[in-house]
């Protein structure tokens, strides 16, 4: 069916009459298709009776010139088991399967030549189903060449490449495709030559320049300066553990009595600040101190994932509790959350589903309390997604209500990046008491004193008065210059007062620049996979080995770039971010796409790498798989919301008909959460 179109059978090819191969094309593509709908493509300005006796004598025609059945059933028809399309392969088939495909695939048309301009309907669906058809080819030649790109294979990629621009010579993705991987391959003059030639053709054929995506594409690679080798790993300087974490906080006292007295009154507290100012050192400090606590945090990426953060905080604290001591039901519910758990029911169908679930967390929540833990610290809340922010509220305010459990909460996020709705909900709940919101403000001057002087580094407190005027008062911004001081050997005050105050951003990049290059690549996967970084994940995309990846990490644990399994302060991986080239992160962003895929990371996830590596088809079909998740754990909503960004992400490759149908979708979808809503309760 692609390219030139023709029908081969055991005695050789067959002559077919336009329509039979039209007929035997739209069952390949569409699969099983009901008589009426057939004859009314074929024959729409027909009577129904007669379009379906021309249909009828065209399957007859078809079986007398085969000798064969080749259309199978009574209503609906379709393709006969013995029947091979080269098209079918396109339809419903796995990733994997694509690739393997992928140099099989013809370069041309769904039905060649051929025109229908007397079947109108029939014309016009062929239209469609030859964008998709490409659309299928140009993901088939995609998955190949990630899957040489993940082996190593850079130049089985490059040809496949190559394949993709010979299919589509007019597509900038697929030119920005190949220069990327001859970039990536090292040939970045050929890079270059291709994007002239592009730009050249399409002068010749359309008068238009090449889109603002390609030309900063090849401007990045012509200002690349290509590596005369990995650069060495740095040794590591003696950061004394007394900058890492200063013994004294410092400058808190009146925060600190304020949260006493909520502490005793009951009430919860909420904590506000820019970045580094210090929000989870006093969080930290003050739990500690007062109570046995947990500690949670939301992190860059959990928005992209319904009940993301959510499925972390479980995972996290059924790791601290005996969770055998719950109730079979209830660890069975969690399960949703924590695999490790055992199996978990089916999708949720009803919001009495979604209530038994929350209801198991409260009795987990309740386990914990007969354990001794009685507070709970939740950093960067900012971060959570919106699912989980809902449940966190449902299942805090049964918990406080209820006599039999101390619990306590303190929760911490970035000034000006906090949802409205929640940040409405805390000025509502301060309002009536219920909690206390305070504002960190930076350290004075004598406050930065203090601090230098607590850190016994020789000379340090010296220069207070510039690392003042340098860090502005923030904290991470002070000890991240004491840093600098130690690892540059600047030991003089004269060497801080040059530099430009208020750029910590200088300083991190000064960080990140002393690396070796494969621990600066994991640092850039780190920054790009946020909360949803593992190291299996960085092996897959750098296809490195378990020996570099652990080497890797270990370089970046002692220059204190990461702490944990994350960046040591986010401030960190936005610098990663910042300085990381466009060619470099497409690159980057597409290897991840595809290692999470074959992690089997949430779908979700797996879009926002595509989306970053500007494939907008391949966005809309992992959203599309995001919202069934979605709608299996019974969030409407969110699945609305995924569709809605998925229909858009078609529209922006192009594909206006899968959009349209996604669209739909959503609407269906909409309209009967509408009417669940408006069901009497029982």
């Amino acid at each position: 069916m692609l390219g030139e179109v023709r029908l081969v059978g055991p005695n050789g090819p067959a002559r077919l009459e336009k329509k039979a191969f039209g007929l035997l094309a739209y069952l390949a593509v569409e699969g099983a298709t009901p008589k009426s709908r057939l004859a009314g493509l074929f024959w729409s300005d027909s009577p129904e009776a007669t379009a379906r006796a021309n249909l009828r004598q065209l399957l007859r025609r078809l079986k007398v010139a085969t000798g064969d059945v080749l259309v199978s059933g009574a209503d609906p028809l379709a393709l006969a088991a013995s029947v091979d399309a080269d098209v079918s392969a396109l339809r419903g088939a796995r990733r994997t399967e694509l690739a393997a495909r992928a140099t099989e695939l013809p370069l041309g048309r769904l039905l060649g030549q051929l025109a229908f301009d007397d079947a109108p309907l029939f014309d016009e669906w062929l239209h469609s189903a030859r964008a998709n058809v490409d659309a299928a080819r140009r993901l088939a030649i995609t998955a190949a060449i990630d899957a040489h790109e993940r082996s190593g294979r850079l130049a089985d990629a490059l040809a496949l490449a190559a394949r993709a621009v010979e299919l589509e010579p007019r597509s900038e993705d697929a030119h920005r495709q190949r220069m990327r991987l001859l970039y990536a391959a090292g040939d970045r003059g050929e890079a270059l030559v291709v994007f002239q030639r592009l730009r050249a053709m399409l002068e010749r054929e359309l008068g238009i320049e090449p889109s603002r995506a390609t030309t900063e594409l090849a401007r990045e690679i012509a200002r690349s300066v290509e590596q005369r080798g990995p650069r060495s790993a740095p040794s590591a300087s003696a950061i004394p553990l007394s900058v890492l974490r200063p013994p004294e906080l410092v400058g808190r006292e009146e925060a600190w009595a304020r949260m006493e007295a909520a502490w005793a009154a009951g009430q919860a507290i909420v904590i506000g600040g820019p970045p580094g100012i210090g929000k989870s050192r006093l969080m930290h400090d003050f739990l500690n101190a007062v109570a046995k606590p947990f500690f949670f945090s939301g992190r860059p990426g959990d928005r992209a994932v319904p009940y993301g953060t959510h499925a972390r905080v479980y995972s996290e604290m059924l790791a601290k509790i005996d969770a055998a001591k719950l109730a079979p039901w209830a660890r069975a519910e969690l399960a949703r959350l924590v695999p490790a758990l055992g199996q978990a029911p089916g999708p949720m169908e009803s919001e009495a589903d979604k209530i038994r679930m929350l209801q198991a967390e409260i009795e987990a929540h309740r386990l914990a309390a007969r354990e001794g833990y009685d507070a709970f610290g939740v950093d960067d809340i900012q971060f959570v997604d919106a699912a989980t922010a809902e449940a966190g509220q449902y299942v805090m305010a049964q918990l406080f209500q209820d006599p039999t459990v101390k619990l306590r909460a303190v929760l911490c996020y970035r000034a000006g990046e906090l949802p409205e709705a929640i940040m409405a909900s805390i000025r509502e709940g301060v309002a009536f008491g219920l909690g206390i919101h305070i504002e960190l403000d930076p350290l004075p001057p004598a406050g930065v004193r203090q601090l230098l002087g607590s850190l016994d580094v020789p000379g340090i407190a010296d220069m207070a008065d510039s690392i003042a005027s340098y860090a502005g008062g923030n904290p991470l911004f002070v000890l991240e210059t004491v840093k600098h001081v130690i690892a540059s050997g600047a030991l003089s005050r004269a060497d801080v007062a040059r530099m430009p105050p208020g750029r910590i951003g200088v300083i991190l990049e000064g960080t990140l620049l002393r690396l070796s290059e494969p621990a600066l690549q994991m640092a850039r996967v780190l920054a790009l996979l946020g909360s949803n970084f593992t190291l299996a994940s960085a092996s897959a995309a750098l296809e490195a080995s378990a020996a570099a990846t652990a080497a890797c990490w270990a370089e970046l644990t002692a220059a204190h770039v990461v702490h944990g399994m994350g960046f040591s302060h986010d401030l960190i991986g936005e610098t990663v971010l910042a300085t990381l080239p466009r060619p470099v992160e497409v690159l980057l962003r597409r290897r991840l796409a595809v290692a999470l895929e074959a992690l089997g990371a949430d779908p979700a996830l797996v879009a926002e790498q595509w989306r970053g590596a500007g494939e907008p088809c391949m966005v809309g079909r992992k959203l599309m798989d995001a919202a069934t998740s979605s709608r299996a754990v019974f969030l409407p909503r969110e699945a609305a919301v995924f569709y809605e960004r998925a229909a858009e992400a078609f529209r922006e490759g192009g594909d206006v008909v899968a959009a349209n149908e996604v669209f739909k979708m959503r609407d269906r979808l909409l309209q009967r959460a509408g009417a669940a809503d408006r069901q009497p309760s029982r």
